[in-house]
């Protein structure tokens, strides 16, 4: 029997995605470096790019105009000092209670003190218009 291990960055990773599930962004932004980026591609008020744990606060902050309703997460792969995994996002919007839903690919890349330098979170290219058209009706 093959005995499968989660390194320390992984189980961070997961730990954030358990937090977000939760709404405990604080426990979340901890785990960044105080000059971290986050990107996420896209038109939605959590897409952009974010530097520093102010702005990746906004980041979270966009959240808040929908209601998640399913996030998960699979295919964990580790490279070097960067976890990369596939999502699925579904949410609604608090406005007009139409859905919205995405597959995702999500990146993690850790220094040294195993801290979060950089997130990216990438909707494929082929998604993003559809996306971006049903946000645009979510509002």
């Amino acid at each position: 029997m093959t005995t499968i291990t989660v390194s320390e960055n992984q189980e961070t990773v997961e730990n954030i995605y358990q937090h977000f599930s939760q709404g405990n962004i604080p426990a979340i932004m901890a785990v960044f470096t105080s000059n971290a980026l986050v990107e996420h591609n896209g038109n939605t008020p959590w897409s952009g790019k974010f530097e520093g744990l102010s702005d990746i606060g906004n980041f979270f902050q966009g959240f808040a105009t929908v209601e998640v309703r399913d996030f998960q997460t699979s295919n964990f792969r580790e490279v070097g000092n960067t976890i990369t995994n596939d999502g699925y996002f579904s949410a609604i919007a608090r406005t007009t209670g139409k859905p919205l839903n995405y597959n995702l690919t999500m990146a993690w890349t850790f220094d040294t003190n195993g801290k979060v330098i950089h997130y990216k979170g990438a909707i494929n290219a082929a998604q993003v218009a559809a996306v971006d058209a049903a946000f645009k009706k979510l509002m």
